[in-house]
Protein backbone atom coordinates (compact mmCIF):
# COMPACT_ATOMS: atom_id res chain seq x y z
CA UNK A 1 0.00 0.00 0.00
CA UNK A 2 1.36 3.34 -1.01
CA UNK A 3 2.18 5.47 2.05
CA UNK A 4 -0.40 8.44 2.09
CA UNK A 5 2.90 10.58 3.48
CA UNK A 6 4.39 10.53 0.31
CA UNK A 7 1.58 12.39 -1.45
CA UNK A 8 0.84 15.01 1.10
CA UNK A 9 4.80 15.18 0.76
CA UNK A 10 4.18 16.37 -3.00
CA UNK A 11 0.73 18.66 -2.56
CA UNK A 12 3.47 20.94 0.29
CA UNK A 13 6.62 21.01 -2.11
CA UNK A 14 4.04 22.09 -4.70
CA UNK A 15 1.74 24.35 -3.40
CA UNK A 16 3.14 25.54 -0.28
CA UNK A 17 7.38 25.41 -0.85
CA UNK A 18 7.25 26.07 -4.45
CA UNK A 19 3.44 27.91 -4.72
CA UNK A 20 3.25 26.35 -8.50
CA UNK A 21 0.58 28.35 -10.56
CA UNK A 22 -0.64 27.69 -13.80
CA UNK A 23 1.50 28.31 -16.87
CA UNK A 24 5.00 28.18 -14.54
CA UNK A 25 8.06 26.81 -16.04
CA UNK A 26 9.06 23.97 -12.98
CA UNK A 27 12.34 21.82 -13.31
CA UNK A 28 12.19 18.70 -11.40
CA UNK A 29 15.44 17.55 -10.24
CA UNK A 30 16.32 13.71 -8.87
CA UNK A 31 17.45 10.22 -9.88
CA UNK A 32 15.35 6.92 -10.40
CA UNK A 33 15.87 5.88 -6.55
CA UNK A 34 13.41 8.93 -5.57
CA UNK A 35 10.64 7.86 -8.21
CA UNK A 36 7.99 7.37 -5.85
CA UNK A 37 8.19 10.83 -4.97
CA UNK A 38 8.81 12.02 -8.28
CA UNK A 39 5.92 10.71 -10.11
CA UNK A 40 3.62 12.11 -6.75
CA UNK A 41 4.94 15.74 -7.54
CA UNK A 42 5.03 15.75 -11.24
CA UNK A 43 1.38 14.28 -11.26
CA UNK A 44 0.76 17.11 -8.93
CA UNK A 45 2.77 20.12 -10.76
CA UNK A 46 0.76 19.11 -13.91
CA UNK A 47 -3.03 19.15 -12.14
CA UNK A 48 -1.63 22.58 -11.21
CA UNK A 49 -1.09 23.72 -14.70
CA UNK A 50 2.99 23.87 -14.54
CA UNK A 51 4.82 23.00 -17.61
CA UNK A 52 7.48 20.09 -15.70
CA UNK A 53 10.58 19.26 -16.94
CA UNK A 54 12.09 16.52 -15.42
CA UNK A 55 15.48 15.92 -14.63
CA UNK A 56 16.70 12.58 -13.95
CA UNK A 57 20.18 11.57 -13.23
CA UNK A 58 21.60 7.91 -13.31
CA UNK A 59 23.22 6.91 -10.13
CA UNK A 60 26.97 7.02 -10.43
CA UNK A 61 27.38 9.48 -13.76
CA UNK A 62 29.03 12.26 -11.11
CA UNK A 63 31.31 9.88 -9.87
CA UNK A 64 32.12 9.11 -13.15
CA UNK A 65 32.51 12.54 -14.33
CA UNK A 66 34.94 13.76 -12.36
CA UNK A 67 37.24 10.77 -12.36
CA UNK A 68 37.48 11.18 -16.14
CA UNK A 69 36.73 14.76 -16.99
CA UNK A 70 39.02 16.93 -18.41
CA UNK A 71 39.93 20.50 -17.21
CA UNK A 72 38.04 21.85 -20.23
CA UNK A 73 34.96 19.76 -19.24
CA UNK A 74 35.86 20.68 -15.65
CA UNK A 75 34.62 24.14 -16.83
CA UNK A 76 32.28 23.62 -18.75
CA UNK A 77 28.70 25.39 -18.21
CA UNK A 78 26.15 23.43 -19.10
CA UNK A 79 23.59 25.26 -21.68
CA UNK A 80 20.66 23.56 -20.00
CA UNK A 81 21.74 24.18 -16.72
CA UNK A 82 22.23 27.98 -17.72
CA UNK A 83 18.44 28.09 -19.62
CA UNK A 84 16.80 26.35 -16.18
CA UNK A 85 18.57 29.12 -14.02
CA UNK A 86 18.31 32.26 -16.05
CA UNK A 87 14.83 31.43 -17.45
CA UNK A 88 12.65 28.40 -15.61
CA UNK A 89 10.14 29.90 -12.49
CA UNK A 90 10.74 26.71 -10.08
CA UNK A 91 13.04 23.89 -9.61
CA UNK A 92 12.63 21.12 -6.91
CA UNK A 93 15.75 18.84 -6.13
CA UNK A 94 15.00 15.58 -4.22
CA UNK A 95 18.04 13.87 -3.15
CA UNK A 96 18.00 10.18 -3.24
CA UNK A 97 21.90 9.10 -2.24
CA UNK A 98 22.57 5.65 -3.64
CA UNK A 99 26.10 6.55 -2.03
CA UNK A 100 27.06 9.39 0.33
CA UNK A 101 30.52 8.33 -0.17
CA UNK A 102 30.52 8.62 -4.04
CA UNK A 103 33.11 11.48 -4.10
CA UNK A 104 35.23 11.07 -1.32
CA UNK A 105 38.04 9.76 -3.56
CA UNK A 106 37.76 12.56 -5.93
CA UNK A 107 40.78 15.04 -5.68
CA UNK A 108 39.51 18.25 -3.90
CA UNK A 109 41.06 20.64 -6.35
CA UNK A 110 39.15 18.72 -9.25
CA UNK A 111 35.84 19.39 -7.12
CA UNK A 112 36.60 23.40 -6.10
CA UNK A 113 37.67 23.87 -9.95
CA UNK A 114 33.91 23.50 -10.77
CA UNK A 115 32.24 25.09 -7.84
CA UNK A 116 34.63 28.33 -9.53
CA UNK A 117 33.34 27.96 -12.72
CA UNK A 118 29.13 27.65 -11.71
CA UNK A 119 30.17 31.21 -9.63
CA UNK A 120 28.64 33.50 -12.11
CA UNK A 121 25.66 31.04 -12.84
CA UNK A 122 25.30 30.44 -9.05
CA UNK A 123 25.43 33.91 -8.39
CA UNK A 124 22.63 34.86 -10.64
CA UNK A 125 20.15 32.10 -9.34
CA UNK A 126 20.66 33.83 -5.94
CA UNK A 127 20.18 36.94 -7.38
CA UNK A 128 16.96 35.61 -9.06
CA UNK A 129 16.19 34.00 -5.94
CA UNK A 130 16.43 37.39 -3.90
CA UNK A 131 13.90 39.03 -6.40
CA UNK A 132 11.61 36.19 -6.25
CA UNK A 133 11.91 35.42 -9.88
CA UNK A 134 13.20 31.51 -9.50
CA UNK A 135 11.67 29.16 -6.08
CA UNK A 136 13.72 26.49 -5.30
CA UNK A 137 13.32 23.96 -3.13
CA UNK A 138 15.55 20.89 -1.59
CA UNK A 139 14.13 17.69 -0.26
CA UNK A 140 15.29 14.22 0.98
CA UNK A 141 14.21 10.69 -0.06
CA UNK A 142 14.99 7.92 2.19
CA UNK A 143 17.39 5.77 1.20
CA UNK A 144 19.52 2.36 2.41
CA UNK A 145 22.34 5.01 1.91
CA UNK A 146 21.50 7.70 3.53
CA UNK A 147 20.01 5.46 6.85
CA UNK A 148 23.31 3.97 6.85
CA UNK A 149 24.98 7.17 6.97
CA UNK A 150 22.71 8.32 10.63
CA UNK A 151 23.41 4.93 11.79
CA UNK A 152 19.60 4.44 11.55
CA UNK A 153 17.55 1.21 10.41
CA UNK A 154 15.54 2.24 7.16
CA UNK A 155 12.17 2.25 8.92
CA UNK A 156 13.74 4.46 11.66
CA UNK A 157 15.07 7.21 8.83
CA UNK A 158 11.69 6.79 7.07
CA UNK A 159 9.89 8.27 10.10
CA UNK A 160 13.10 10.63 10.55
CA UNK A 161 12.20 12.57 7.62
CA UNK A 162 8.46 12.28 7.31
CA UNK A 163 8.33 13.55 10.55
CA UNK A 164 7.32 17.48 10.57
CA UNK A 165 9.96 19.19 12.66
CA UNK A 166 12.42 16.70 11.31
CA UNK A 167 11.88 16.85 7.85
CA UNK A 168 11.83 20.72 8.09
CA UNK A 169 14.96 20.95 9.46
CA UNK A 170 16.81 18.44 6.74
CA UNK A 171 15.14 20.45 4.18
CA UNK A 172 16.53 24.05 5.58
CA UNK A 173 20.00 21.85 6.22
CA UNK A 174 19.99 20.69 2.11
CA UNK A 175 18.89 24.29 1.04
CA UNK A 176 22.05 25.59 2.26
CA UNK A 177 23.96 22.69 0.63
CA UNK A 178 22.44 24.01 -2.28
CA UNK A 179 23.41 27.60 -1.33
CA UNK A 180 27.27 26.91 -0.85
CA UNK A 181 27.30 24.77 -3.90
CA UNK A 182 28.74 21.82 -1.99
CA UNK A 183 28.47 18.03 -0.09
CA UNK A 184 28.02 19.06 3.54
CA UNK A 185 28.66 16.60 6.30
CA UNK A 186 26.40 17.69 9.23
CA UNK A 187 27.14 16.79 12.98
CA UNK A 188 23.87 16.18 14.54
CA UNK A 189 24.36 16.20 17.72
CA UNK A 190 26.55 19.13 17.85
CA UNK A 191 24.73 20.85 15.55
CA UNK A 192 26.99 22.36 13.09
CA UNK A 193 29.15 21.48 9.61
CA UNK A 194 32.34 19.89 9.92
CA UNK A 195 33.21 20.76 6.62
CA UNK A 196 32.32 24.21 5.64
CA UNK A 197 33.04 27.19 7.78
CA UNK A 198 30.99 28.77 5.13
CA UNK A 199 28.00 26.82 5.55
CA UNK A 200 27.86 27.44 9.55
CA UNK A 201 27.66 31.05 9.28
CA UNK A 202 23.83 30.54 7.19
CA UNK A 203 22.84 28.45 10.11
CA UNK A 204 22.27 31.65 11.83
CA UNK A 205 21.38 35.34 11.40
CA UNK A 206 22.36 38.47 13.28
CA UNK A 207 19.43 40.13 14.92
CA UNK A 208 18.63 43.17 14.84
CA UNK A 209 19.07 45.15 17.86
CA UNK A 210 16.46 44.47 21.00
CA UNK A 211 15.35 40.97 18.97
CA UNK A 212 18.93 39.08 20.37
CA UNK A 213 18.03 35.49 22.14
Amino acid sequence: MPDPRIQKLAEVLVHYSLEIKPGQQFVLRTNPIAEELALAVYQEAVRAGAHVFPLIALPGTEEIFFRNAANEQLDFISPIRKLIVETMDAQLVIGAEYNTRSLTGIEPSRLARVHKASAPLTKTYMERSARNEFRWCYTEFRTQASAQEADMSLLDYQEFVYHAGLLTEACLLANIALRVDRKLLWDGPNLKFTNSEEANKLLHREYRSGWEL
